[in-house]
């Protein structure tokens, strides 16, 4: 099961990865980042799944698993995806990367894997972010 699960990832993985990340992109901005975390806890459950963001700007997301299962932050309209790794034992495990948003208005994100019933039941994981916040104003 974790291999077919590990096997839908990696082709969704493949033509998704086109983060918007540049060495150098906070520095040209300032040196201004947007600083996020989610926290994913047991049924799949998000802390804070929505949030405000400037558009232009980097965003270093954090994500925080207390899970057992593999779980991935995509936003298909973006062409972004990325695996976030189970807790390993008793322990959260963190992935952190960082992407830049581009586009005014809503961006839906979600996870590939919790639909498809890998978890033991099928659910939706996801949230919102809303590109609306004057980028002037984030310091």
């Amino acid at each position: 099961m974790l291999t077919r699960v590990l096997t839908m990832v990696a082709a969704s993985l493949v033509s998704l990865l086109a983060l918007a990340t540049q060495p150098g992109h906070a520095a040209a901005n300032g040196d201004r980042m947007q600083n996020i975390q989610l926290t994913i806890l047991a049924g799949d459950r998000i802390v804070e799944p929505n949030v405000a963001l400037a558009p232009n700007l980097p965003v270093r997301l954090t994500i925080i698993n207390a899970t057992r299962e593999f779980h991935t932050f995509t936003i298909p309209a973006l062409h972004i995806s990325r695996l976030i790794l189970p807790a390993d034992g008793h322990s959260a495990r963190t992935t952190t990367f960082t992407l830049t948003l581009d586009t005014w208005g809503p961006v839906a994100w979600r996870c590939i894997i919790c639909p498809s019933g890998e978890h033991g039941r099928k659910r939706t994981m996801g949230g919102t972010f809303y590109v609306i916040i004057d980028r002037s104003t984030v310091t």
